[in-house]
């Protein structure tokens, strides 16, 4: 029995943390709803905030979290001071309800290991200064030890013991039931299998009309032939003795008999084919409103993604010393579950990269002649067909395109001699190439150019699509556009090499038929003149490294020859894909590879057809990169190998005996030569009489600290592009601003110190 009712109390606590994280988020999305709306928004905000507070209230008087209970009710006298407005709704007060939230959200987290002294008098000091908000004081005599000879004491005891019967775990609104999403899951996958049974009914009622035509055809050409024949039947059955022993009798008795069954099995067929025809049509009518249902029960508001987004913001933000409002609209706009899953990790890396790129300092922005206070806003609204758009915009300094230039040159994916020419249109899409970053320094938040390429991998994988927009000193902004609802969608099915190919029809842009005629060649490449553009033709099976079996395509050969074309498009190029047929298109449904094939270039997946055939689905955005040039690739192959001819040289600096033979012995093992200093002085000797490639330093030494050995080497012209990268224990704010201000390429702390992130952030500059 113990043990029965520890396992209780833990699923209990693990339903609680659940709930209080959707209470604490929806509060603290109403709060910045609260600090910037209209009256009308403002007082359903508040509302909303209200309630969410009493409930949390209640769900963790139920489970014995005293001090969240206290917050909470601190926090529900507030708003309901606000509801009668005896409260003007100002950046103070709110400040102090985010305050509280974020120290819930704290307690919420120590819920399994314990709160201590501190963490308690926060929540009482918190809870009296929301109570003095509310001209109430806020007690735990209040919340917590009812007077047994008091009324009103004697209310809220009754109400206590109503709440901790009251389980969070088994309360549930009338008439619904408890399921875990996993469930829904396995059964709308099994329920998306259904398709196939419907492309399958349809498959076979064209079958059977193809089957049915063709005996159309024959049985009208047999009754022409039989009309032809009947003259000579009957001038043979004339000069016959015996009509029993004429040819030409039995014959035509043969003729007759099949006329017979051909009315028959003509009239058999076509009741099939009727019957076939309205099986089909009520499997996919059923097929598709099963699907439709079950869609809709895993339709959630983007709420449940947005939510978080204040605070995440506010926590950033407070890493950074910066002062950052957050504004969030399309909150109510319903989409697939799965789909917002998949968004959590890329919109958390873009709201990353807005606070740590984009967004200035209050000193620097006031500076600028803007507002200290700087904004985020992440807008949701649906497109038509199907598809969703999130922006995600900041008011920051905008994206530095020359940095950008320089750092996709470093990495071989811009020519040097295009990069002064390069416009924003070419240069924009690198910032979502991986290894790419504007940063000054490489830190443990931000740097190593991985987010943003994150980003689009998740929203390629989702079938969707991300764009990005800049305006020097105003700001960046953020467009993905992904689908409604994952599984199935409309592709284009095509013929290459005698395979059947898919193609997402949303990322088609047309389908173009043509003669060779109306092409053209440029630096030896075809090219389709269309509308005014000149697109670059491309054969779809190069493209995909297929090898051509037999003889080419009728009327696809010789200059006069007829040519059929895919075109795809993106907002950084466009390019037709030729291809040997269209074959039309479908809905299909996504199956993926499966683990072991998680990410296999030019394939999104696969589907089954119809007729049982399995089709491959492409990956739009990877035909595209495939189809592009080569020359940057080339490029960055040649820089390294001549760069892997000779081992790059790194002087480490550290005082410690012991970091100094680790990380020795980490950098000898990965191929560099290394020579070692004991401090700064020691260094910056070594540093005038021999070449380095690149200095990996601790801070804190005797002598010289790691700041004034860097800010020496940006001092000496000979020295001022060596990379410096410095691994120490200070991780203040303060001092990664440091490194930062005596020019220091990287900032990696000794606590979350991990040697491959260290090799990585030396392949980056060596």
């Amino acid at each position: 029995m113990p043990q029965r009712k520890e396992e209780f109390l833990k699923r209990l606590h693990e339903t609680f943390k659940i709930e209080a994280r959707e209470h604490l988020d929806a509060i603290s999305a109403r709060l910045a709803e609260i600090a910037g709306a209209d009256a009308v928004a403002c007082t359903r905000a508040i509302e909303i905030s209200f309630r969410e507070a009493h409930t949390l209230k209640a769900a963790a008087r139920a489970v014995g979290q005293s001090e969240i209970e206290l917050l909470c009710q601190a926090l529900e006298s507030v708003f309901a001071a606000l509801k009668r407005a005896q409260v003007v709704p100002g950046g103070d007060q709110i400040a102090v309800m985010l305050r509280a939230v974020d120290a819930a959200s704290d307690l919420l987290a120590a819920l399994d290991r314990g709160l201590d002294a501190a963490q308690r008098a926060s929540a009482e000091e918190l809870a009296a200064a929301l109570g003095a908000l509310a001209g109430a004081a806020a007690t735990r005599a209040h919340v917590r030890a009812p007077a047994a000879d008091s009324t009103v004491e004697a209310q809220d005891r009754g109400q206590n013991e109503a709440a901790t019967k009251a389980v969070p775990a088994t309360v549930v609104a009338p008439g619904t039931i408890r399921m875990s999403v996993q469930r829904l899951d396995a059964l709308l996958l099994q329920t998306e299998e259904m398709l196939s049974v419907k492309l399958a009914a349809r498959r076979q009622d064209a079958l059977l009309r193809e089957a049915a035509n063709e005996f159309a055809s024959w049985r009208s050409e047999w009754q022409r032939t039989r009309a032809r024949l009947a003259p000579a039947r009957a001038t043979q059955s004339s000069g016959a003795d015996s009509a029993a022993d004429d040819p030409a009798h039995g014959l035509q008795t043969l003729m007759s008999w099949n006329e017979d069954r051909l009315g028959s099995f003509a009239t058999t067929l076509a009741v099939t084919g009727r019957q076939a025809a309205t099986a089909a049509r009520e499997v996919a009518f059923k097929v598709d409103r099963l699907l439709q249902e079950l869609k809709q029960i895993l339709l959630l508001e983007c709420r449940a993604l947005l939510e978080s987004v204040p605070k995440v913001v506010r926590d950033l933000a407070r890493e950074q010393g910066k002062e950052v409002d957050v504004f969030v609209a399309g909150a109510e706009l319903e989409i697939d579950r799965r789909v917002l899953d998949e968004l959590k990790e890329p919109l958390l890396h873009l709201l990353r990269n807005c606070i740590d790129h984009g967004i200035e300092t209050p000193r620097n922005r006031a500076a600028a002649g803007k507002p200290e206070r700087a904004t985020v806003r992440i807008t949701a609204a649906a497109l038509a067909s199907d598809k969703v758009e999130f922006i995600v915009a900041d008011d920051g300094a905008g994206i530095a395109l020359a940095a950008l230039a320089a750092a996709a040159v470093k990495l071989g994916l811009l020519p040097a001699e295009r990069a002064s020419a390069a416009g924003p249109a070419e240069l924009l899409p690198l910032v979502f190439q991986s290894g790419v970053s504007t940063s000054p320094m490489v830190t443990d938040l931000s740097g190593r150019g991985l987010g943003l390429a994150i980003v689009r991998e998740r929203v390629e994988r989702l079938g969707g699509a991300i764009a990005v927009e800049t305006s020097a000193g105003k700001g960046t902004t953020f467009r993905l556009v992904v689908p409604l609802t994952l599984a199935t969608f409309r592709g284009v099915l095509v013929r290459v090499c005698d395979q059947v190919l898919v193609l997402p029809t949303l990322a088609v842009e047309r389908v173009f038929g043509g003669t060779r005629d109306q092409l053209r060649t440029v630096e030896g490449r075809s090219v389709l003149a269309l509308n005014g553009d000149h697109l670059p033709l491309v054969q779809l099976a190069d493209a995909l490294e297929l090898e051509q079996t037999g003889a080419a395509p009728a009327g696809n050969t010789g200059n006069g020859g007829k040519f059929v074309a895919v075109i795809l498009g993106s907002s950084a190029m466009r390019v037709a894909f030729e291809v040997d047929e269209i074959l039309g298109d479908q809905e299909v449904l996504v199956k993926p590879l499966g683990r072991n094939l998680a990410r296999v270039r030019n394939v999104l997946g696969a589907t089954v057809l119809g007729d049982g055939r399995i089709a491959p689905i492409l990956n739009p955005h990877d035909l595209l990169k495939s189809a592009a040039s080569s020359a940057g690739k080339a490029h960055a192959a040649t820089a390294h190998a001549a760069a892997a001819a000779q081992p790059a040289r790194v002087l480490v600096v550290e005082d410690s005996i012991t970091a100094r033979g680790l990380l020795k012995n980490i950098l000898e093992t990965a191929g560099y030569l290394v020579t070692t200093a004991v401090d700064g002085v020691a260094a910056w000797s070594l540093l005038r009489l021999e070449s380095f490639d690149v200095v990996v330093s601790d801070v804190e030494m005797p002598r010289m600290n790691g700041f004034d050995l860097t800010a020496r080497v940006r001092a000496d012209p000979r020295m001022a592009q060596l990379p410096v990268i410095l691994v120490t224990a200070l991780e203040s704010r303060e001092d990664r601003e440091r490194g930062v201000d005596v020019g220091a390429n990287a900032y990696i702390v000794k606590r979350d110190f991990d040697q491959h992130r260290l090799l990585e952030v030396l392949q980056r500059f060596v």
